[in-house]
């Protein structure tokens, strides 16, 4: 059988949420706030964006320069693993946007 997916909810200090799966739960200790860029905190001495801490995690190493991250459905604050596009910048520009129509705040853009 299958192992169940949790996913763990991370309050923001403005009354926003992001969401994490539970293999990051140790992340949950840090005081987030919500950014244009994602939520963002103090990890390990330095200002962080959660997304690029995880898909470190993903990649078992620093994100490599020229790569971005990209939100299957749009929302910059789900950031679960199975949500996470790690592309090189180029991909990430050409095909993208012509899939999802939200901004990066996951609101319809129309």
């Amino acid at each position: 059988m299958k192992g169940r997916e949790v996913m763990i909810k991370l309050d923001l200090k403005d009354g926003f949420f992001a969401t994490i799966d539970d293999e990051d739960v140790d992340l949950a200790d840090i005081s987030w706030n919500n950014t244009h860029r994602g939520a963002a905190g103090i990890f390990l001495g330095k200002q962080r964006v959660l997304q690029t801490i995880i898909a470190e995690r993903i990649l078992g190493r620093p994100m490599p320069r020229g790569r971005v991250i990209k939100f299957r459905d749009g929302r910059r604050l789900n950031c679960r693993r199975s949500n996470l596009l790690i592309n090189n910048n180029t991909w990430s520009r050409g095909v993208l946007p012509s899939l999802y129509p939200y901004k990066s705040g996951g609101k319809d853009a129309n």
